[in-house]
């Protein structure tokens, strides 16, 4: 039963993640919603930091992607090394750990 207790303690810290980065995609699409007003209004400049911004959010994404692909891979070579140290250990004249003899 002690699966079922960490279970809260599991999710808590994914829960609380999802509700910063919601509450920071609403930041920034107010952010984004101001800049547009005051680009359509004739500022160039905000219009600069507003395909700026739009820029940078599009290579983060991007880079969360290749970062997220990356993290995968990598743990799957730690575990196909660990298989491998672990077969490389046991040696083909080991005797098996439960033996009959």
């Amino acid at each position: 039963m002690q699966v079922d207790s960490d279970r809260p303690t599991l999710k808590a810290p994914r829960t609380k993640r999802l509700k910063l980065q919601h509450d920071k995609l609403l930041s920034n699409f107010a952010f984004n919603f101001n800049l547009r007003r005051y680009s359509e209004a004739g500022d160039p400049l905000a219009e600069q930091v507003r395909q700026q911004l739009e820029t940078l959010v599009k290579e983060k994404s991007q880079l969360a992607q290749e970062n997220a692909a990356l993290r995968r891979e990598n743990e799957s070579l730690q575990e196909l090394l660990m298989y491998s140290n672990m077969a490389s250990t046991a040696g083909p004249y080991t005797r098996p750990l439960l033996s009959s003899t």
